[in-house]
């Protein structure tokens, strides 16, 4: 584990073993105003140097849970700042509660504009059966897009079924809309649709962080995220 600059003023990414058999996940920071951070996804086995490192940049504010999966590192990060809020949509937080009894409140992703400066959006999607937060952060490079598991960045096919769902739905390899979640994930496909595409081309992706994969740190491959989610959507 260690981190990974993203925009050296604005964000990093910190890669995750999430089980025993090889499971990776992204956790991502974003820096608000000086000396705050926002985490999302926050990372499970973070090492005091990890720790050490990314408050270099600032000090967690505001730890978000990007949807009711993505909860495992919220404790120990909890245990390091207990100053910092917690947020989550309601189903995550209800299903979040359940997993780690006396973890604390959530706040709704709504009050998170309370926290972030103009720009830094943390965006709920609509039209999502399983919510899933995306967030976005204005850089000299241009926009740095996080995504949880609605965009992932898989580099090779997994082995048994699981891979078997992911080729089936063209969720893999590379820079994909992850099909076999958003089948499970949304219940207005057309309202989902319509809004993505417009907060993409509100904020085009320069650089692009997954809950899973390497970041594209390539402007011309992020360019490519809206044929992408027009296609697969």
């Amino acid at each position: 584990m260690a981190w990974k600059t993203i925009d050296s003023e604005r964000a990093w990414v910190l890669d995750y073993a999430f089980d025993k058999k090889g499971g990776q996940a992204n956790c991502c920071a974003i820096k608000l105003r000086d000396g705050q951070l926002m985490i999302l996804s926050p990372a499970l086995g973070v090492s005091d140097a990890d720790f050490a490192e990314i408050e270099k940049h600032g000090r967690p504010v505001a730890l978000v849970a990007t949807n009711g999966f993505h909860h495992l590192g919220l404790p120990e990060w909890r245990k390091r700042y207990p100053e910092a809020k917690m947020y989550a949509s309601a189903p995550a937080a209800a299903r979040i509660s359940k997993k780690h009894e006396g973890l604390g409140t959530f706040e709704p992703l709504g009050k998170l504009a309370e926290q972030c400066p103009s720009d830094v959006v943390v965006l709920e999607p609509p039209g999502m059966r399983i919510p899933d937060v995306m967030a976005r952060v204005s850089t000299p490079s241009g926009w740095v897009w996080s995504f949880n598991d609605t965009v992932m960045n898989i580099p090779v096919i997994p082995k048994g079924v699981f891979g078997m769902l992911m080729k089936w739905t063209d969720s893999v390899p590379g820079l994909k809309v992850a099909r076999f979640f958003t089948m499970m994930a949304l219940k207005d496909k057309a309202n989902f649709k319509k809004w993505f595409l417009g907060e993409l081309e509100k904020a085009p992706p320069a650089r692009v962080v997954t809950g899973h994969g390497a970041p594209i740190l390539d402007g011309a491959t992020a360019a490519q995220l809206p044929k992408m989610v027009d296609a697969a959507i």
